[in-house]
């Protein structure tokens, strides 16, 4: 559950600190990273030299084959991001969050990202049951 809005910003000891441990479990790191990203989208530039510093700190038997993978794992994001913000679009949970309203608000944009990664048409109609959505 890496995502912006559970990094605290600290004037003593370490720079950051990581709250809401709800969903912490050990994981893919690369997955991680991928999310993480996906959340706060940073220019290309950016978005490499995380690649490059992630790839640097870890030892090669979790880095190995990131670079077939991440687009895997951006590709997944995509969908899941639709998958979620139409939950929350209709039943309105979780607005009060961070974000969370932004995310729902532009909800035409993810719901095109995520037909366009799955092949599907994006054309008005293509998908009937989501137009009351």
């Amino acid at each position: 559950d890496l995502n912006p809005w559970n990094l605290v910003r600290r004037d003593d000891g370490p720079a950051l600190t990581l709250i809401d441990w709800e969903m912490a479990l050990v994981g893919d790191p690369l997955y991680e990273l991928v999310r993480h990203m996906h959340l706060t989208p940073t220019r290309p530039e950016i978005r490499d030299r995380m690649f490059r510093r992630w790839e640097a700190r870890l030892p090669e038997r979790f880095t190995r084959n990131w670079r077939e993978d991440w687009p895997v794992y951006r590709w997944i994001e995509l969908v899941r991001s639709a998958y979620v913000d139409l939950d929350r679009l209709v039943t309105g949970s979780s607005l009060d969050a961070p974000n969370v309203r932004r995310a729902v608000a532009s909800y035409g944009m993810t719901l095109a990202a995520a037909t366009a990664s799955l092949g599907l048409s994006g054309r008005p109609g293509a998908l009937p049951r989501l137009g009351p959505a």
